[in-house]
């Protein structure tokens, strides 16, 4: 002779509290899921990525910059990235490029990002030269941490066959730029 087991607290338990309760975790569920195709949404519409530790490049990139003389008696930082390698914007600021590559118009060569201060007449930028691709259009403001380019290859320097050159500057209200070497050893391992 078997009994069947019988839940002695089944008697107690309502039906439509059970059902409900089923309910509210079926929305749980269904809530968590569009919190999380949003999330995933605003990260791709935003061009915001996870930021590098160099907050210019790609990670892989960060360590691997050689201080390359160039035009003017100017220092900058010479990397090699791979072709499609993402360029970041180190800070907020306002994008903007110029120079043509003559083999393939559709690529430019130097850009910036300028960061105006807060008395409004002098602006701090980052400055690039590289065969790349625009992703944000020409005087378009960007994120700190938003892809902005990506490299297309090319040797930039032909000393050093470096493919992305970097430097930072601020431009004085006398409309004077000084260089700003420091700026190199605070976003890569690197003493000026």
């Amino acid at each position: 002779m078997s009994k069947e087991f019988q839940n002695p607290f089944a008697a107690l338990r309502d039906p439509e509290v059970a059902r409900d309760e089923r309910r509210l975790n079926y929305a749980f569920i269904v809530v968590v899921i569009l919190i999380l195709a949003a999330l995933v949404y605003f990260a791709v519409k935003s061009k915001t990525v996870a930021v590098s530790p160099c907050l210019i490049l790609d990670a892989k990139y960060c360590d691997s910059g050689k201080l390359v003389p160039y035009a003017n008696n100017q220092t900058m930082l010479g990397f090699n990235p791979a072709k499609g390698s993402n360029i970041y914007a180190p800070f907020s600021g306002t994008f903007v490029f110029t120079g043509k590559v003559r083999s393939d118009p559709s690529l430019n060569d130097a850009g910036r990002i300028d960061e105006p201060r807060s008395n409004a007449t002098s602006t701090y930028s980052m400055y690039f030269f590289s065969e790349f691709k625009p992703l944000v259009k020409m005087g378009e403001t960007v994120k700190k941490g938003e892809v902005v380019a990506q490299v297309e290859g090319g040797a930039i320097d032909q000393e050093t066959s470096s493919t992305f050159l970097v430097g930072f500057e601020q431009t004085l209200p006398s409309g004077a730029q000084t260089e700003d070497l420091s700026a190199l050893s605070k976003y890569f391992k690197v003493k000026p």
